[in-house]
């Protein structure tokens, strides 16, 4: 905060965690003034509230929030994403793990590694989000948030499905009599499970790869075993040719 790209950080830590802060922890801030982690727990440092609950929708939801700071859980990656601010993604286990090179692949996070980040790696990667040069991560983050808003909308999506089903229902039937199939039924519905699962076609190819080579093998034993009587009438055929071939050539000599 001294350098200048952040004025301030909400903090939420629960009463349980706060049991293992070491809250003698001391801090140097500017012109050397020191403070300690339970003076921030007190709130006596004036750029930091630390509370053991904040509405994290509604904090996000504010122009004055810059960046988002978080584990790269489901929920929270989505609201990130939801409320267009760009994060500084920490992943510590399970699915945070395989979040975090997602949302840094979308542009719009940066990542540190939880085993050897520094705080001067913090100051600096926090530098590169809020200053944004080049505009890429504001860019990424309206991106990302258009389309997060348009995936929220799976409610009334469902709602509109349902009533589709419930319209075409009320329409498509004379007493317990069926008119028409059912809208959006899907051509599969209507077949038997042996065509519907394509069966008749793996039906047919798999005969086929086993008919070609049988026949093959059949035919070629066949084959060596006539090999004197079809050498025999091959060589007859090729003779009988040749003089037709010959009687031929002499009639065009006649001519």
């Amino acid at each position: 905060m001294d350098q200048g790209p952040i004025a301030g950080v909400i903090w939420s830590i629960p009463e349980a965690a706060r049991r293992d802060i070491d809250t003698s922890h001391q801090f140097s801030g500017t012109g050397g003034k020191g403070f300690t982690f339970a003076s921030l727990l007190k709130g006596e440092h004036s750029s930091f509230l630390i509370t053991t609950f904040a509405p994290q929708r509604v904090i996000l939801d504010h122009d004055h929030t810059v960046i988002y700071l978080t584990h790269g859980g489901g929920s929270s990656a989505n609201e990130g994403l939801y409320h267009r601010k760009p994060m500084l993604a920490i992943g510590f286990f399970f699915d945070q793990i395989s979040n975090v090179p997602r949302l840094v692949a979308s542009g719009t996070s940066e990542a540190l590694d939880k085993f050897r980040f520094t705080p001067e790696e913090v100051c600096q990667t926090i530098k590169l989000l809020s200053e944004d040069i080049d505009g890429l991560y504001k860019r990424n983050c309206t991106r990302m948030q258009r389309i997060a808003r348009a995936a929220s909308r799976r409610k009334e999506l469902g709602a509109d499905l349902i009533e589709e089903v419930m319209y075409d229902t009320e329409g498509r039937f004379d007493g317990e009599k069926e008119l028409r199939p059912m809208h959006l039924q899907t051509a599969d519905m209507r077949m038997s499970t042996f065509k519907a699962r394509n069966w008749d076609l793996w039906l047919v190819g798999l005969v086929t790869l086993g008919v070609v080579p049988l026949a093959s093998i059949i035919v070629g034993k066949w084959a060596w075993t006539e090999k004197r009587t079809i050498g025999h009438w091959v060589g007859g055929n090729c003779q009988e040719l040749d003089r037709l071939i010959a009687i031929v050539y002499r009639a065009d000599c006649n001519v």
